[in-house]
């Protein structure tokens, strides 16, 4: 029990207790497979996916005295525990213990350790990436910036400028940035100034990429 919190920190009765859960569910399927003679494929692999989700859900109702939803999770632990049913049981049809306690005890404890590998690993992982990655690419639209020679330059940013200079809005010689937001793209203004008056100051105008 003790080996199982080290590497997995998981409840190791609580562990046990789903190995036992799924060994029962993998048993009700495969009797039920055998009474109607189906043999496996895709199509009764995600059919045996639902089932397999619904029961699991049955028996957290049960043990948590919640009701379980049918929603989008749903959706993805079906199909989940299809692929996991699918593989596990083409690994363990090799077996010599076919059918056997020990095989329906190894398939309640494979599906439930891959079952929580992909609730408390690979999905927690599968989110990080993905805000890291938005993160990242939010980064670098925010921080990047293309300069504009005086033809790409929109007549409204330079109306813009002139109005807000004449206004004492801007003042070319403070040396701030100033930004202004278009309708379609972010502007960052610096002034490049050689003398003392207005006429003898240019905007350097820039442009974020989005």
């Amino acid at each position: 029990m003790n080996l199982i919190k080290c590497f997995f920190k998981v409840d190791s009765e609580n562990f046990v207790l789903w190995t036992f859960i799924f060994a029962i569910i993998v048993y009700i399927i495969n009797l039920v497979l055998s009474v109607l003679n189906l043999n496996l494929n895709l199509v009764y692999s995600l059919c045996i996916g639902i089932i397999i989700t619904i029961l699991s859900c049955l028996f957290w109702s049960l043990i948590n005295y919640k009701m379980f939803k049918f929603d989008i999770y749903f959706l993805y632990w079906s199909l989940f525990h299809s692929f996991f049913y699918f593989i596990i049981n083409n690994i363990l049809n090799k077996s010599d213990f076919k059918y056997s306690f020990i095989y329906f005890l190894f398939f309640g404890l494979l599906l439930n350790l891959l079952t929580w590998l992909t609730k408390y690993k690979l999905i927690p992982f599968c989110i990080l990436t993905y805000s890291k990655i938005k993160y990242f690419i939010n980064d670098i639209n925010k921080d990047c910036w293309v300069g504009l020679s005086n033809e790409e330059i929109p007549a409204w940013l330079n109306k813009y400028l002139s109005n807000q200079i004449s206004n004492q809005q801007i003042n070319p010689h403070s040396g701030n940035t100033y930004y202004v937001n278009g309708k379609t793209f972010t502007y960052k203004i610096k002034f490049i100034c050689w003398g003392h008056s207005t006429s003898e100051c240019e905007p350097k105008i820039y442009r974020r990429l989005k």
